[in-house]
């Protein structure tokens, strides 16, 4: 089984059908933390455009996450992490 390693920062090329016809990319993103035996969603988000920085529209997404934090959902993203 061969393992490669997930670049966050680069494009993935399009191919097939979705260069020649319209669309919006639906991109789901979770990032969870596991600590002594609970998991906290720190992130959720769907993106929709391939755009590096997308997330935020061109903002660097750095991320302060308390485990304590309430679970936030302001219709951007989702989890118990603050954007800064």
């Amino acid at each position: 089984m061969k393992m490669e390693s997930l670049d966050l920062n680069k494009k993935q090329k399009q191919g097939g059908a979705s260069k020649f016809l319209p669309h919006e990319p639906v991109i789901f993103q979770k990032i969870t933390i596991q600590y002594k035996g609970h998991k906290y969603i720190a992130w959720q988000h769907t993106k929709h455009n391939y755009d590096d920085l997308g997330e935020l529209k061109g903002k660097r997404l750095i991320m302060n996450c308390e485990l304590s934090n309430e679970v936030k959902d302001d219709g951007v993203y989702f989890g118990i992490c603050k954007i800064n």
